[in-house]
């Protein structure tokens, strides 16, 4: 088990496909409005905490019409149809930047933080690979922007670029 701050990774090796009971994956087959401590995303079992160390619990959400959703005060909406579409390199980005809005102290927990966190403490954890960035990048590309505060994709992956080849690690 490794614990960096937030992001804890139980698990390195993937799951089965079709998840472990232990550790659902976060999938279609999933009930819409499961609750889950640490889901499988990505292949890989994975929790989140808040900046104060309080679990967040993730819901499978099958309407949400985005791939995931930070809400308050400890919850994480993720949408399996829009996960399973992703490499599963994706999946894990997605994951941990719904999770960096819950971990980063409020007034820094913004969008262009959260992708920087979550690219660095991927990386930081091994789930984010050099060779996976092209991926993770095409991805991130097609994202349109929001009055959230999401820039639009091409400055997203400037952003996780830099992020990811920044030498220090998240927090």
């Amino acid at each position: 088990m490794t614990c960096k701050h937030g992001l804890l990774v139980l698990a390195l090796v993937p799951v089965l496909a079709w998840g472990h009971p232990d550790s659902p994956a976060i999938a279609t087959w999933a009930p819409h409005g499961g609750q889950y401590l640490a889901p499988s995303i990505g292949g890989i079992q994975l929790t989140c905490r808040t900046h104060s160390g309080m679990p967040v619990v993730t819901v499978s959400d099958h309407f949400l019409g985005d791939v995931g959703f930070a809400s308050p005060p400890n919850l994480i909406r993720m949408n399996p149809h829009a996960l399973e579409s992703m490499a599963p390199v994706a999946q894990v980005f997605w994951y941990a930047h719904e999770c960096a809005h819950h971990y980063l102290p409020p007034g820094m927990n913004g969008e262009t933080a959260a992708d920087c966190w979550a690219a660095k403490k991927a990386r930081d954890q091994g789930l984010i690979q050099a060779s996976d960035i092209p991926s993770l990048s095409s991805t991130v590309w097609h994202t349109t922007g929001s009055p959230y505060g999401h820039p639009p994709g091409h400055l997203r992956v400037r952003l996780l670029n830099s992020c990811f080849a920044d030498p220090t690690s998240a927090l």
